[in-house]
C-alpha cells in the first residue's frame, strides 16, 4: 500500500477529547482531510471525499450505493462506533470496499445510560431535580418504582445486550433476552433465559430494553400491536435505533396509560424537536448519548485509527464486517 494513502475524516465525534488518533495517522504517513466540522453537501465536501482512499464515517454521512458509484478511489470505509444502518454494506462489498466497525467499544458506556435512564424514569429523578431548581419541596408528591428483582426483557444479546445483562444481576432481575446469534456460555452463566420472538417475552416483562441493530426485516418492531401485549406497568428503554419503534404508536400508549413509560435516547428523527413524545410527562429524553464517555471516545478513537492504520500497510484491519480482502 502507499504511504500516502488519502483519509477522509468525517466522524464529529472522532478525537473530540484527544488528539492521540489524529497524530498516529498523521505518523503512520498517511495525508488528513479533516473534515469533522462539515456537514455533508457543504461547498467542497465531495470533491474532497472523491480523493479518498479511506473514509472515517460517522452517523451523519449515509453511504449508500449512488454515493459509492462517485468515489471510485475508495477502499476502505472505518466506521466510527457500532452501527451500520448508514452505510449500504452489500453495494460497499460489491465495490471490494472493506467495512469495519467497532464493538464493544461502547458497551459499557451505553449500558451505564441504560440503567442511568432507567433508574431516571421509574424513579422520577429529573422531575425531582427541576422541581428542586423551580424552589419546590414537595417530596411526597415523587412516588417511584423499584427494578429490585423486577424482570428485564432485552432485544439483543450482543457486547452492549451482556453488558446490561451483568448490570441487571446486580439488581437481582430476572433476565429474559431474544437474540438470534444466542452466547450459550453467558447466557448459562447468568441464568438469561432465551425466548425465541420478541413477541413472546411481551407479556412477562417490566422493562423491555433494545441493543440491536437496525435492519429492514426490524424497523418498527415496536408498534401497537406489541404494546397492547405488553403489561400496563412495564416500561420501554432504547438506546439502540429509534425506527426499531413506531413513535406514533409509542406517544399513543404512553398517553393512554396501555404501559408506563418509556426512556428514548435514540430518534427516528434527530434531533426529535417536534416529536410529541417531549409533551409527555411519563417519558424520560436524551439526546442520543448513551454511548457518549470520555472512556468509550478514546476507545472508539484508538480502534478506528489502528484498523485505518493497518489498512495502509497491506494488514488486513479486524475486526471487519464484510471481509473484504485489501487488494481485492
Amino acid at each position: 500500500m502507499s504511504s500516502k494513502t488519502v483519509v477522509f475524516v468525517q466522524a464529529p465525534p472522532y478525537c473530540l477529547s484527544s488528539d492521540d488518533g489524529l497524530n498516529k495517522l498523521r505518523q503512520a504517513g498517511l495525508e488528513i482531510i479533516d473534515r469533522r466540522k462539515t456537514p455533508p453537501g457543504a461547498p467542497g465536501f465531495m470533491d474532497d471525499l472523491r480523493r479518498a482512499d479511506v473514509v472515517l464515517s460517522g452517523n451523519d454521512l449515509k453511504v449508500t450505493k449512488e454515493l459509492l458509484a462517485e468515489l471510485p478511489r475508495l477502499k476502505m470505509i472505518g466506521k466510527y462506533g457500532v452501527g451500520l444502518d448508514m452505510i449500504d454494506v452489500p453495494a460497499a462489498t460489491a465495490r471490494k470496499v472493506l467495512v469495519c466497525n467497532s464493538p464493544g467499544c461502547n458497551s459499557q458506556a451505553v449500558a451505564d445510560q441504560t440503567f442511568g435512564m432507567l433508574l431516571g424514569l421509574l424513579r422520577r429523578i429529573p422531575f425531582g431535580d427541576a422541581q428542586m431548581r423551580a424552589g419546590g419541596y414537595d417530596h411526597t408528591s415523587i412516588k417511584g418504582n423499584e427494578i429490585w428483582q423486577k424482570t428485564i426483557g432485552l432485544v439483543g444479546l450482543g457486547a452492549i445486550g451482556r453488558a446490561v445483562a451483568i448490570r441487571a444481576t446486580g439488581f437481582r432481575m430476572k433476565i429474559l433476552a431474544f437474540d438470534p446469534y444466542w452466547p450459550e456460555e453467558f447466557a448459562t452463566m447468568l441464568g438469561v433465559e432465551r425466548v425465541l420472538r420478541v413477541d413472546d417475552m411481551l407479556p412477562r416483562v417490566d422493562v423491555l430494553s433494545l441493543h440491536c441493530n437496525l435492519t429492514a426485516e426490524n424497523a418498527h418492531m415496536l408498534g401497537a400491536a406489541q404494546f397492547k401485549q405488553m403489561k400496563k406497568t412495564a416500561v420501554v428503554v432504547n438506546a439502540a435505533r429509534g425506527e426499531l419503534i413506531d413513535e406514533d404508536a409509542l406517544y399513543e400508549a404512553l398517553k393512554s396509560g396501555e404501559i408506563a413509560g418509556a426512556a428514548i435516547d435514540a430518534w427516528t428523527k434527530e434531533p426529535p424537536t417536534d416529536s410529541p413524545l417531549l409533551t409527555l410527562p411519563n417519558v424520560l429524553a436524551m439526546p442520543h448519548t448513551a454511548a457518549f464517555t470520555v472512556e468509550s471516545f478514546y476507545n472508539m478513537d484508538m480502534r478506528v485509527t489502528e484498523q485505518i492504520i493497518d489498512y495502509s500497510r497491506g494488514v488486513q484491519p479486524k475486526p471487519t464486517v464484510n471481509n473484504v480482502p485489501i487488494g481485492a
